[in-house]
């Protein structure tokens, strides 16, 4: 069960980061004979440690969590429950890349309805050779916008983090989902035709759906 969103930070601010350990000084000649050994034996599991994982692809194969991209990322984004909030679906444009190192889809849908009309950009990320975990959180609360997303929220229960954020201008929201080394970015642009600011508590929920049956599907449609 996906839980409500909890706020990142009182001001969206990362978390500071962790202290930095100080590394041992120790010279060579002052190094006792039993501490050469113990090292000679470190760097001897350190090989093996190595060996061990370039034999089963751990150094170089971030674990994709069996995430599988399809030709066409449009077909298995249905978006059915931000269609009932905001209008119908159409196909914009769709793409995909692959390298050695990164494969990645992209999905442009737009919506119209009575009252509304919005936009709906998808993009999965398969790193094959980086794990992203250390800077999704950064890239999740910047974004690439300016002003940026704010406020913030994570959502738990989706993939292994998750974070929600609205543009500062209101007409855009954002979500990030990370599981294992898959990423998976939503942004959605909503308007209304007599020009309302838009109530996007209103699509959170369903965003949020959505999100969960696509990352469904592509782990089943492989």
């Amino acid at each position: 069960m996906i839980s409500e969103p909890e706020l990142v930070g009182d001001d969206g601010e990362l978390p500071p980061t962790a202290d930095v350990v100080a590394a041992d000084h120790t010279t060579a000649r002052t190094r006792r004979p039993w501490l050469r050994g113990a090292l000679s034996g470190a760097l001897g599991a350190s090989a093996l440690w190595a060996a061990g994982l370039a034999l089963f692809g751990g150094a170089d194969a971030p674990d994709t969590r069996g995430y599988v991209l399809p030709a066409d990322l449009c077909s298995v984004t249905e978006a059915q429950h931000l269609v009932a909030a905001v209008g119908k679906r159409d196909v914009l444009h769709h793409a995909q890349r692959k390298d050695d190192s990164l494969d990645r889809s992209w999905c442009d849908l737009e919506f119209a309805g009575r009252h509304t009309q919005g936009r709906l950009s998808v993009s999965v990320e398969l790193h094959k050779k980086t794990d992203p975990a250390a800077e999704f959180e950064a890239l999740s609360i910047q974004g690439d916008w300016s002003p940026p997303f704010e406020p913030v929220k994570k959502v738990s229960g989706l993939g292994d983090e998750a974070y929600l954020g609205y543009a500062a201008y209101g007409d855009a929201a954002s979500l990030s989902v990370r599981d294992g080394a898959t990423v998976v970015r939503l942004w959605l642009y909503v308007s209304r035709y007599d020009e309302k600011p838009f109530d996007f508590e209103a699509v959170r929920q369903p965003l949020i759906e959505d999100t969960e049956q696509l990352m469904e599907k592509l782990k089943k449609d492989r």
